[in-house]
């Protein structure tokens, strides 16, 4: 039998476990997923694409992606320069998709082109996003 405390403790349960899983139902909703990684050999080990242009000791990584395209920022700890092989300093034609606390607060004129990756440079690491613009990927040496 349905009592009103049996019916309102399942409404408080079922209210506590949307709560906790708040975050992975909007990610969800929203086709986005939000990740962080301790080092580059984890992001190369654990997530399912690539950022070859960040430098080996990068730490401290935030990523976030669409869970339907090739669309990510990231964001990455770092007292490396960028490989200048693979990397050109070249005019800034496309932006970022993502909104995040984390991204740089003005727009730069002038990106990284790293294959199919645009990267600033932030105080103390790097920001990148992906994809940038055909005249991005073109500028990019290596």
């Amino acid at each position: 039998m349905n009592t009103p405390s049996r019916i309102l403790g399942v409404a408080v349960a079922a209210s506590l476990g949307l709560a906790l899983s708040g975050c992975a139902l909007a990610d969800t909703l929203q086709n986005e997923t939000a990740s962080s990684y301790g080092t580059k050999g984890e992001l190369d080990e654990q997530w399912g694409k690539a950022a070859p242009w960040l430098p080996a000791d990068s730490a401290d990584i935030d990523v976030r992606e669409s869970t339907r395209s090739e669309h990510a920022v990231l964001r990455a700890s770092t007292d490396a320069a960028l490989d200048p092989a693979s990397c050109t300093l070249t005019e800034r034609e496309s932006l970022w998709t993502y909104s995040v606390d984390w991204a740089p607060r003005t727009l730069p004129d002038e990106v990284w082109a790293c294959g199919d990756w645009a990267v600033v440079e932030t105080d103390g690491g790097y920001f990148g996003w992906t994809p940038n613009s055909a005249g991005e990927a073109a500028a990019t040496v290596g």
